[in-house]
């Protein structure tokens, strides 16, 4: 397991009473699913940081106050990760089905460039009903 926020500090970009800081976090709850093992329960999350330097002597209306805001976010839905392994017989059956439409493919551009080909000599095709030999 890593823990990705060890190690990791904040720096003070204002003085500690100039500034209005704002984090919103961001929960997902997750279920990580192997074949023949127990589920494992755990959360996804992210974190949007702002910071803005505040004068206090301003005396505006938009002005932010100075402060630290939390804003927490659960989403109300599950995120569900499972791998799994297909057995032999699934992959057989994946490679007949690509194997199958490699040879209609291909039937069906053979009948194309046949029919494009007889209708562009229609001189070279014998007779109805006679067979027409190579090298005749």
């Amino acid at each position: 397991l890593v823990h990705v926020l060890d190690g990791r500090a904040k720096t003070n970009l204002f003085a500690p009473d100039s500034a209005h800081y704002l984090y919103k976090t961001q929960v997902i709850p997750t279920r990580y699913t192997e074949d023949g093992q127990e589920p494992v329960a755990s959360h996804q999350y992210s974190v949007l940081e702002h910071a803005k330097a505040v004068s206090l002597a301003s005396k505006a209306e938009d002005t932010m106050p100075p402060g630290l805001w939390l804003e927490y976010d659960f989403t109300p839905f599950e995120v569900r990760v499972t791998t799994s392994q297909k057995s032999m017989w699934h992959f057989l059956t994946e490679c007949c089905a690509i194997l199958g439409g490699v040879f209609a493919f291909s039937g069906m551009l053979d009948n194309f460039a046949y029919q494009l080909n007889s209708r562009s000599s229609p001189g070279s095709r014998g007779k109805a009903g006679e067979i027409e030999m190579f090298g005749q």
